[in-house]
Parts: structure tokens; sequence; C-alpha cells
């Protein structure tokens, strides 16, 4: 499967490095630090560095991006996302960003799941 994984900050770094230490899939990173993205491919973090063209490659991608840029971003690339594919987030605002990329993306064929990293118990984060 090849993943793609926009924002490569503190959370989207580690879903690609935890992706990469337990599965075989095909890690596809995008920022907009051109950087960020060097130090990901050169640390392994990743396999590719892609544009946003390279979205319609993913079988799925995760959006680790700020709650409030989620919701443009899925709007000014929604048809680069691939048809059949999966789309998620790592934002703890579910509700608007749900709701709003479900609109853009469901009439294009395109399944948005909303979802959020956890760590620790029931009783603290």
């Amino acid at each position: 499967m090849k993943i793609a994984i926009v924002g490569l900050g503190l959370i989207g770094g580690s879903v690609c490095k935890a992706l990469k230490k337990s599965t075989f899939h095909h890690i596809m990173g995008l920022d907009a630090d051109g950087e960020v993205c060097k130090k990901a491919l050169d640390s392994g973090s990743i396999d590719e560095i892609i544009t946003a063209d390279g979205l319609n490659e993913a079988d799925m991608t995760m959006l680790c991006l700020y709650p409030e840029t989620i919701v443009d971003f899925v709007k000014q690339h929604k048809d680069r996302f691939k048809p059949g594919s999966i789309v998620t987030d790592s934002c703890g605002v579910k509700e608007y960003v749900v709701t709003r990329c479900t609109e853009v993306l469901e009439p294009l064929g395109v399944i948005f799941v909303g979802s959020h990293p956890m760590a620790g118990r029931e009783f603290s984060g």
C-alpha cells in the first residue's frame, strides 16, 4: 500500500517512523518545508518525497496539519486524491473537519475517516 503523510512535524513524522518500523508500506511525505522533507527521506522515515500531484498515487493519505488548514487543503487538492482511497486526519477537532471534508471528497469517490492519535490510558493523556 502507498501511504502519503501530509505534514511531517511531530505527529506526521512520528506516524512515518512507526509505519516504517512496523510495516512494509511505501511511505510518501509532503511538507511545506523542503528541508523537513529531505531530513525525513535521509533518516529513512519516508521512502519518497512527493508534491501535491503525488497524492493521486496514495491508497491512503493522512493529513497531519493544523485543524484550521485541513479543510482548506482538502478543498484545494480535492482533484488530486485517488478515487477509492482513504483520507484521514490527526487533529482533535472532529465534527467540523469530518463534515466539511466528507462533503468535498465523497462526491469524488474518496472516503474521509476522522481520526486522532492517542497516547496514555483512559485516565490521562
